[in-house]
């Protein structure tokens, strides 16, 4: 297609960092963020996608973002030109889905 844009579907979540106990045992958790939003392409073919990312704030000066997941969901049919072939595909850019 000729580019891809965002959509108006939106969603974040902001995890503060945390002291948990793991048995009896404290773990830290590093502050995240997990976010959802959708994409569709600006040209033929017009397919829709879900986009979903995970980053973690590591510790240390400066601080760092380590992506812990990139995940792209979308189209693969032909149902948006009239057709009657559905299919989706998902692609792991990031994290452990490699």
């Amino acid at each position: 297609g000729d580019g891809i844009r965002t959509g108006s579907l939106r969603s974040y979540r902001l995890d503060s960092g945390k002291i948990e106990m793991e048995g009896s045992n404290p773990v830290w958790r590093p502050p995240r963020i997990q976010m959802l939003f959708d994409v569709s392409a600006t040209g033929p073919p017009y397919r829709t996608g879900l986009v979903t990312c995970e980053a973690v704030k590591s510790g240390g000066f400066p601080p760092r973002l380590h992506t812990t997941l990139l995940k792209v969901d979308y189209e693969t049919g032909d149902e948006g030109e009239g057709g009657n072939l559905e299919g989706d595909q998902t692609i792991f850019l990031g994290g452990s889905g490699i």
